[in-house]
């Protein structure tokens, strides 16, 4: 077994900063350094903008930075002022590597491109699962917010089964539009049919016939009895289970 040498070690250190010293005047490392620091600002986010505009299929005069930036937070996951810091005309940042990574995959662009360590842009390969998640993305530019809930309870079954998942546009709460919901009862999710029943308020109805109809006056009654919206549904996923 070869036995360290730290000494040895720090003396290669010493050499190769040395070195780098003889081979990178300070000049010329400045020069450098400011090539690389336009590359990245305000270099990425000229590449994201135009990334963004393509996959999306937007003109650079139609820029509409809050748009921009309600697309950068929803598919990384951050904040809308951190996002809006990336795309800032004056002074833009960098995203933290998780995020940086995150836009690469969602965009589906080449990370050396972006950083503007090379000229051409190269495909990004594609995953078998990519579908799903471009698919959410799809959905999202006509939605809302989109919430993925799990159903529990068997109310609405056969069309919706225990263990299905849907897709809950979470900012559409509001009463009087037909359509089936995911509601908050006492705390605890459930998905009903709502519908409007003239002159009598709101109808609370399930699939499934061993569940009966509940009427609600309006919003105030509902609130009495502990239902809130959670949201309207705009997709159900059922996986089969062997």
């Amino acid at each position: 077994m070869t036995r360290r040498n730290p000494k040895r070690e720090l003396g290669g250190i010493r050499a190769a900063r040395a070195d780098l010293r003889n081979r990178f005047q300070r000049a010329r490392f400045e020069a450098e350094k400011s090539a690389i620091r336009e590359e990245l600002i305000p270099g990425f986010r000229d590449r994201l903008l135009a990334t963004i505009r393509t996959l999306q299929d937007l003109r650079a005069s139609d820029f509409d930075e809050q748009l921009y930036v309600d697309y950068l937070s929803l598919v990384t996951g951050t904040a809308p002022q951190t996002a809006r810091r990336w795309i800032d005309p004056a002074e833009p940042g960098l995203p933290d590597l998780v995020s940086f990574t995150t836009l690469c995959k969602v965009v589906a662009s080449d990370p050396n491109w972006m950083l503007g360590l090379t000229k051409t842009r190269l495909p990004a390969a594609r995953s078998d699962a990519d579908w799903l998640h471009e698919l959410v993305l799809d959905i999202s530019q006509v939605a809302g917010k989109l919430t993925g809930m799990r159903v529990v309870g068997n109310e609405m079954e056969p069309e919706v089964r225990s263990g299905d998942w849907v897709l809950v546009d979470s900012s559409d709460r509001t009463w009087g539009r037909h359509g089936m919901y995911m509601l908050d009862y006492k705390g605890n999710p459930t998905l009903r049919t709502v519908g409007t029943k003239i002159g009598a308020g709101f109808v609370l109805s399930c699939s499934n016939d061993a569940h009966g109809e509940a009427l609600i006056k309006d919003e105030a009654h509902a609130k009495s009895l502990g239902i809130q919206l959670l949201g309207r549904v705009l997709m159900k996923i059922s996986l089969t289970r062997t």
